[in-house]
Order: structure tokens, then sequence, then C-alpha cells
């Protein structure tokens, strides 16, 4: 089997377990908050915080480890991701803020409001500023990898 494709079955296999991952940290939410209002935000920036962890330090392997265009389109839309993920925190942060988390789970028993609640804040901010701060690392370690490659040959 060549390189290339055990690569491809890695990326696949850690875009599943990706997937995983975001199932396992919204089940709480999905259970507990049937029209949670950001959940497409909450979506992204767990996929994009697990996957850009995974690019920012094991992109040697990566199927587009020496593939400088594609990573240079990295470059590039790590702009607007950066901006999108920026707005959803900043409108969850005013929600926050205006009411408060308990707004969400209202309907919900004394109980289940309190770690609920918690978890909610706490999983949004934590995902949110880590998905920030890789959004923010990759396009340099993109950079980098692309002058290694250019004048090293190495990723």
């Amino acid at each position: 089997m060549g390189l290339k494709k055990i690569a491809w079955q890695i990326e696949l296999v850690s875009l599943i377990i990706t997937g995983v991952l975001v199932a396992i940290v919204l089940v709480p939410i999905f259970k507990n908050v049937p029209n949670f209002q950001y959940l497409t935000y909450n979506v992204v920036a767990i996929a994009t915080f697990f996957t850009l962890i995974r690019y920012i330090f094991l992109l040697r392997y990566t199927p587009f480890a020496r593939f400088a265009p594609l990573k240079i389109i990295f470059v590039f839309l790590a702009i607007p991701l950066f901006i999108y993920l920026m707005d959803g925190l900043s409108e969850f942060q005013n929600q926050l803020d205006e009411e408060g988390t308990y707004s969400m789970v209202s309907h919900l028993t004394t109980s289940k409001q309190i770690p609920l609640s918690k978890y909610i804040r706490s999983e949004m901010i934590f995902f949110g500023v880590g998905a920030l701060i890789t959004t923010f690392i990759l396009p340099f370690r993109m950079i980098i990898s692309i002058w290694r490659v250019r004048n090293r040959n190495t990723i």
C-alpha cells in the first residue's frame, strides 16, 4: 500500500474520530436543550479545534503535508473562519451577559439547570477560545511548513 493511500485513510479515520468527539461533547446539550441556538457555532468550534490541533502538531502525517497550494488555501481560509468564530463567541458572551444560560435551560428542573448551565458555559468558552487560538496559529504553521518543504525538504 502506498504512503499516500495510508495518509488518506488516517485522515478519514481522524475526521470520523473528530465527528464522534463532537457528538460526545454535545450529547448533554442535545438531550436537554432541544432548540439550542448556538448549535451550528458549537459544532464548527469543536470540529475546528480538534482538526486544527491535529494539523498544527501532526501535519507531517496528513495527505497534503507536501502540497503547498492547499496550505496556502488554509492560510487564507483561516481569516474568515477566525472572524466567524470570534463573532459566534461574542454573541454567546453577550447572551451570557444579558440573560445568562438559565434562559436556555429554564424548562428543566432546578437540579438540572445549574450543572447544565455550567457545562454549556464552560464547553462553549473552552472550545470557542481553543478554536480561535488554533485558527490564529494555523496560518503561521502552514507558512513555516511551506518554507521547510521548499528550503529543507522537511515538513
